[in-house]
């Protein structure tokens, strides 16, 4: 959770309406105002950020052992 909210609040608001809201691309852009393809690019940045924090802690637990 406190990851998230280190996101730009553009991408914090279409996680939650992907994830939590179960809404579509399409549903996304119509109530935000924004394309199809918007959505999914910044969907797909706040995943990437969530995938590089996983592997750096992954990497930081590692280094205790």
């Amino acid at each position: 959770m406190k990851l998230l909210k280190t996101l730009p609040v553009n991408q914090q608001v279409i996680i939650n309406l992907f994830i939590i809201e179960e809404m579509s691309h399409k549903e996304i852009a119509a109530q935000l105002g924004i394309s199809e393809e918007a959505s999914r690019v910044q969907l797909s940045r706040a995943k990437k950020v969530f995938q590089i924090t996983k592997y750096q802690s992954l990497a930081d637990l590692d280094q205790l052992n």
